[in-house]
Parts: C-alpha cells; sequence; structure tokens
C-alpha cells in the first residue's frame, strides 16, 4: 500500500488548472483539467519530509507512448519557473503552504535539439497562452524564457559535452530510454549533480520515458534500477500485463485501455490494434512502446520458419547472370563470407563461399586470403559481376588488388548510417516474401544467429555480444548484397563486367609495352640516346606481373 506523505502537489496541481492551458496538438489553448492519474503523479513528485524538504530528489514518469507525457513535462517546467513549488511552511490546518523558487533556472535536456525543443515549445506555448500570460511578466523565445525576478526556461540539448557549474533548480529528461551513449550519461550524472549546489532551491530532476529496453544501459534504465536501492527516487511506471495475449485483438484492447488509463477515450486504440498487425512493426517495439513493458530488443533477427520459407534453391542463377558479390572478411577469429545476389526484382541469395574457424582447427588458423581472391575471381569468369561490395577494414589491400585486376569495388564501412537502412532494408525483403535464398545450412544458422538491436543509433542487425561464438558474418555479406543489389536496380546497366583472365591479362601486358616503347621514345628525343635498364622508371608491381604473365603466355 503506497503511503502519501504531505505534498505540495495539490497546490501545484490548482496552479496549472488555474494559468495553463493545453500545449500544441488537437486541443491546444484549451483549459487543463489533469486527470487522477497525472494529478497523483504531481503529488507524488511534491511530497515533503516532516522538515519541509522535498522527499523526491529524482523521479521518472514511465508510460506508453502518446500519454501526453511531454506536454506534463511542459506543465511541471512552468510551474517550477512561476508557481508554488516549495515549501514556505505549515497552514492552519496543517497543510503544507508553497511559494515560487527565487531566481530558478529550468533546462529541459533530450537527446538532440529538436527533441529538447519539444518539451521547451510545449512550456513556451502554455506561457504565452492562457492566464499566465496575463499575469506573469515572461519574456519568451524560442530557445529561452526569462522572468524578470532571474528566472530562466531554456532547451538544452543533451549533445553538449559538458554542464559544471550550472546552477539549476529543475531538469527535465525527455525520453530517457534514447539516453544510451557514454556522453548521454555523463552529463546526466552531471546535471543531477549540480543541482545539490543551491541548498535552499532544493532542486530535482523529472525523466519521462516510455519502457526502456533491458540490457542497453540507458538512462532510465539506472535510474530504474537507482529507484530500487534509494528511497528518494520515484520510478512511476505502468505497463500491461505482461502475459497479454497480443495475438488476440479482444485481450490486447484490453491492455491497451488498461495502460493508457484515463488517455484511453481519446487514443485510438483500434488504431494501436492495427500497429500490431503490421508484419512491418516488430513485437519489441510494439510491446515497449505501446504496452510500456520492459522488452528486450535484443530479438532474433528472424525466425526459423521465415527464413526457411524464402528457400528455393531452384533460383540459383545460371552462368552469366548479373549479381553483385559482396564479401564480409576476417583474418582468424570470425568467419569470412562471398555470398552472391542477382540483380533483379525479386533478388536471390547464394553463398558463393565461407571460411570459418570449426573446433578442429588449429590454434593459429587463418582465413586463407588467396583462396578467397580466387574464388572471387572464379565467380567473374561464372557470372556477370557488377560490382564486388565489401567493408574495407584490414581488407584494403585485397580489395585494391581486385580493382587492380578490372573489379568494379563499392567499398559498405559497417557503420551505423549504412547498416541502419541495410537492416531495414534484409529485413523487409524477408517479411514481405521480396527475396529467395539457395538453402544452405552455413547461411540459415548465421542469419538465425543475428540479433536485431535498436538504439541511438538505429535498428541494427548484429552478433548476440560481443566476442560470441555465434557468427553472423555470412548474414552481414547478405545484408551489404542486398543493399548494393537494390541500390543497382535504380541504376543503367552501362557495361558488363564479365572476367575473362586470359583477356585481361593480355590487355594488361600490351598496355605495359605500350607505355614503355612510349617512355623510351620520350627519352631518346631528349637525351639522344635509349635508356639504360637503371634510368627505367618502376612501373606497379601489378603491371610488372601481368606483363611477365602476358610474355609467358606468348
Amino acid at each position: 500500500m503506497t503511503v502519501l506523505r504531505p505534498s505540495l502537489g495539490f497546490e501545484v496541481c490548482g496552479w496549472i488548472e488555474e494559468f495553463l492551458v493545453h500545449g500544441i496538438g488537437d486541443i491546444q489553448g484549451q483549459p487543463v483539467e489533469l486527470d487522477d492519474e497525472f494529478r497523483g503523479f504531481i503529488w507524488r513528485c511534491y511530497e515533503l519530509t516532516p522538515e519541509g524538504r522535498r522527499f523526491y530528489r529524482r523521479a521518472v514518469l514511465s508510460r506508453p507512448k502518446g500519454r501526453a507525457k511531454t506536454e506534463i513535462a511542459g506543465m511541471i517546467s512552468c510551474a517550477e519557473l512561476l508557481g508554488p513549488v516549495r515549501f514556505d511552511g505549515w497552514d492552519a490546518k496543517g497543510d503544507p503552504v508553497g511559494k515560487p523558487v527565487t531566481s530558478p533556472l529550468v533546462r529541459c535536456f533530450a537527446t538532440a535539439e529538436g527533441q529538447a525543443s519539444q518539451t521547451y515549445d510545449t512550456a513556451a506555448y502554455m506561457l504565452r497562452n492562457g492566464t499566465v500570460f496575463d499575469e506573469y511578466e515572461v519574456d519568451v523565445g524560442l530557445t529561452r524564457t526569462f522572468t524578470t525576478d532571474g528566472g530562466e526556461l531554456v532547451a538544452q540539448t543533451s549533445a553538449a559535452s559538458s554542464k559544471e557549474g550550472g546552477k539549476d533548480t529543475f531538469d527535465v529528461f525527455d525520453e530517457s530510454h534514447l539516453l544510451v551513449l557514454p556522453q548521454h550519461k555523463k552529463l546526466h550524472a552531471t546535471v543531477t549533480r549540480n543541482l545539490l549546489k543551491r541548498a535552499a532551491a532544493d532542486g530535482w530532476s523529472l525523466e519521462t520515458s516510455t519502457m526502456f529496453a533491458p540490457g542497453e544501459d540507458s538512462v532510465a534504465e539506472e535510474t530504474y534500477k537507482t529507484a530500487h536501492k534509494i528511497e528518494s527516487v520515484l520510478f512511476d511506471h505502468k505497463q500491461a500485463p505482461l502475459d497479454t495475449d497480443i495475438t488476440d485483438d479482444v485481450a490486447l484492447r484490453k491492455a491497451l485501455c488498461e495502460v493508457y488509463g484515463p488517455a484511453a477515450s481519446w487514443m485510438d486504440i483500434d488504431g494501436l490494434v492495427a500497429m500490431f498487425r503490421d508484419p512491418q512493426n516488430r513485437e519489441s517495439d510494439n510491446r515497449r512502446y505501446w504496452l510500456n513493458q520492459p522488452w528486450t530488443t535484443e530479438d532474433k533477427f528472424t525466425t526459423p520458419n521465415a527464413w526457411d520459407a524464402l528457400a528455393d534453391p531452384s533460383r540459383n542463377p545460371e552462368d552469366g547472370a548479373r549479381i553483385v558479390l559482396a564479401l564480409d572478411g576476417s583474418y582468424n577469429n570470425d568467419s569470412t563470407a562471398v555470398i552472391g545476389i542477382t540483380v533483379e526484382e525479386k533478388p536471390h541469395v547464394f553463398v558463393v563461399g565461407a571460411w570459418e574457424r570449426t573446433p578442429a582447427s588449429p590454434v593459429d588458423w587463418e582465413v586463407d586470403i588467396l583462396d578467397v581472391m580466387e574464388t572471387i575471381r572464379q565467380a567473374r569468369v561464372k557470372y556477370t559481376v557488377a560490382e564486388l561490395t565489401a567493408d574495407p577494414y584490414r581488407w584494403s589491400l585485397p580489395l585494391q588488388q581486385m580493382e587492380d585486376e578490372g573489379c568494379v569495388v563499392s567499398r559498405f564501412p559497417q557503420t551505423a548510417d549504412r547498416m541502419t537502412p541495410g537492416t531495414s532494408r534484409f529485413n523487409d525483403l524477408i517479411a514481405t516474401g521480396g527475396m529467395t535464398q539457395d538453402a544452405d545450412p552455413r547461411l540459415r544458422r548465421h542469419v538465425l544467429n543475428a540479433i536485431y538491436r535498436d538504439d541511438a543509433r538505429g535498428k541494427r542487425l548484429m552478433k548476440d555480444k560481443k566476442g560470441s561464438a555465434n557468427k553472423i558474418d555470412l548474414a552481414v555479406a547478405a545484408l551489404l548484397g542486398l543493399a548494393r543489389a537494390g541500390a543497382l536496380m535504380s541504376e543503367p546497366e552501362e557495361f558488363s563486367h564479365v572476367y575473362f583472365p586470359s583477356d585481361f591479362i593480355d590487355a594488361q601486358a600490351e598496355q605495359a609495352e605500350q607505355a614503355e616503347q612510349v617512355a623510351d621514345a620520350d627519352f631518346a628525343h631528349v637525351y639522344g640516346r635509349p635508356q639504360t635498364s637503371a634510368e627505367k622508371p618502376v612501373v606497379g608491381w601489378l603491371s610488372q606481373q601481368m606483363a611477365m604473365a602476358g610474355r609467358e603466355q606468348q
């Protein structure tokens, strides 16, 4: 049973309803009527010790997406700037009386400047409208608001590197489940530490969040753990029952109404049910965003049934077919894979080559790079290879050599900005049956080993953990190849990249001899004599090898 302590919450709620209007949205400008759920949260936030100090130094409001968390944060920010939010004694009935903070400094933080402005813009709209505009003198700007007594409300990005020296009295961290980077956590620790600098101001912080993904170690998750250890941290969380059968529309609708509480009357519950039925929406996302459940985003990238349904070895390409080759390379620990992808409306994925350490491999086992390159060469003989795509990390020299041999190479660094859309395309093709695969058990194992992680840098195909024995290299190569094959579908096929080693060697040898003849003629013209061997320029290693190979063939 929750014990309610004396609180300024009743007075704060009264101030909000008297002076503020709803922020930007469908009911903007209308008077605020707080529902019982939010009224109860504000009461808890402003509970007091017997000495009149704040009981909670930090508070978290965890609710599903669309539950007006940002609006509540904006209302409390306005109250912290102008309202009766600090203890000023007890009245005749023994109830606490509030007063405004002297020279308040209120900051609204988020993962990016645009997100921070959502909380600030909500508060700014409220301050420009309603009774508060008539009763208080405030100078409302795009990112800062000033009061006549030195108070300030600021939109502040969490991307800022340091906030040491601040004298904040109240801070808001909007969507703290997205604060996962080291700089975010450092900033959060610094800001909450700064709140102790002004003892008389009795500062505190508020986080709003949908439920975090366990294991991401976000600020929200760390606060949740702290709340179970420290009594002065309030984590107000509401979720749907974990045993909800989300495949049953009646059960799902009931769970959504329960978790949204009073807001269920104006939320589009039927639309949310439809979100759960959309095959492009992942279960983990639906559970976290709409049911507010602590559901890990380290889901398997796909299921055995979904992958096996795409098996069609009959579509393995014939000789001369236009394909992309994708290489995911390693040296000694991870596997190395060369995957082929047909360049067509419905791409087909097939294994060209795979090199993998086995339990029987010697300790000093390494990938045979020469064998990998020869496999690529043989594939170029057999198929029309539009390009070879690969992450150049540690493979820049082999890729350069393939370019020197006439192969078109597309470099695909595995950065988040590339892997996120690549993962999305791979996932969509599986979900919609927009591709087929060759039923190779190695590719199947790697695809099923992969997880689907969602963090601040986007949703990406990854290993289950760093250093895991569950390899995913063939899946990564398939992802790279599908991304490039899709891009090539929108580009004209200007020329063929069919590879004929003997013709290539003859051409290289002829070019080398012609270059040598031109150089001899130029030297003789300038100096009146032929060059000696020592004076002749050294041509590239590959050109030398090609020239030698050409002479040997002759």
